[in-house]
């Protein structure tokens, strides 16, 4: 598991939470809405420029995660080295994907980060 990874995507969905317009488009059943911006907690980690740097990208062809020549749920899976999607899947919550807030994703990882320390 990639902590230091996690740890800066829990920033940058604190930050998507606090700003009014990239929260009111957060949804987690959507990479990116149909104009391209991100969507989801995946969509806006594939615009951070140090996860760039890092090789993360958004697949044009799919518009979807791309790491390492592998898409969707397994790039994520890679990027992050966690081996659930369960961070980035709407259907691992207990809600609907349109009820899923910022706040929801980050809880998840930080509980994730936490089981690591047992």
């Amino acid at each position: 598991m990639n902590v230091d990874r996690l740890l800066h995507l829990v920033e940058i969905l604190r930050a998507v939470e606090a700003d009014e317009e990239k929260s009111a488009r957060f949804h987690m059943d959507m990479w990116f809405t149909d104009c391209g911006t991100a969507s989801c907690a995946a969509g806006f980690a594939c615009e951070d420029p140090e996860f760039q740097a890092a090789g993360l990208s958004r697949c044009d062809s799919w518009i979807c995660p791309e790491f390492d020549g592998k898409l969707r749920f397994k790039a994520l899976a890679e990027f992050f080295e966690i081996e659930s999607d369960c961070i980035f899947d709407p259907n691992c919550y207990n809600m609907k994907a349109k009820n899923i807030k910022p706040r929801h994703v980050i809880d998840r990882i930080i509980e994730l980060i936490g089981d690591q320390d047992d």
